[in-house]
């Protein structure tokens, strides 16, 4: 019952109409350049678990 009431609204946003109207826009004239990827920051690596019970399985 809860999730009728939930999809309600979200049904009665997208009216048949408004999705038709939509879908028959034309394209964009021009084309939007994609932003470069953001490198990675560079952080100082701290030992974690792993390194741990790598330095424990290798003591002799």
């Amino acid at each position: 019952m809860r999730s009728t009431i939930l999809l309600l609204p979200l049904l009665l946003l997208a009216t048949p109409t408004q999705a038709v109207t939509v879908m028959r826009l034309p394209p964009p004239t021009e084309t939007v350049q994609p932003a470069p990827a953001a490198k990675p920051v560079e952080r100082p690596r701290q030992p974690g678990l792993a390194d741990r019970l790598r330095a424990l399985l290798k003591r002799p």
